[in-house]
């Protein structure tokens, strides 16, 4: 994934953001699913007249790092693995988010670095 300047932030991508103060283990993927239906069907109804083809939706779940285990590092896989059901519930709602990030805050540090995460 490329990283992203404030520019292209600020301009193109708008970003719809869950934060948990949890580890990716502890989250409920029903409770994440509950809200991001609920939210996607309010901004859905809100940008009904307001569509433009440039931009793009995205959403993230950020959640507390995942801590390195001493014999085994399985953060890569979880990394690829952890999207909650998210894809296939975006694909319900025709795929209104062009984008799903599932990640832990350090990536986001990593990737954003304009934006002040601490």
């Amino acid at each position: 994934m490329n990283k992203y300047s404030l520019k292209e932030f600020l301009e193109k991508k708008l970003y719809f953001i869950e934060f948990k103060h949890q580890r990716a283990s502890y989250i409920d993927s029903k409770e994440i699913k509950s809200k991001f239906e609920k939210g996607t069907t309010i901004l859905k109804d809100m940008l009904e007249s307001f569509f433009p083809k440039d931009n793009q939706f995205i959403f993230c779940v950020v959640f507390e790092n995942q801590q390195k285990s001493r014999f085994f590092d399985s953060r890569h896989i979880e990394s690829n693995s952890i999207k909650f059901g998210l894809q296939e519930l975006n694909k319900e709602y025709g795929n209104f988010y062009d984008e799903i990030i599932t990640r832990d805050i350090n990536f986001y540090k990593k990737e954003f670095k304009n934006l002040k995460c601490s």
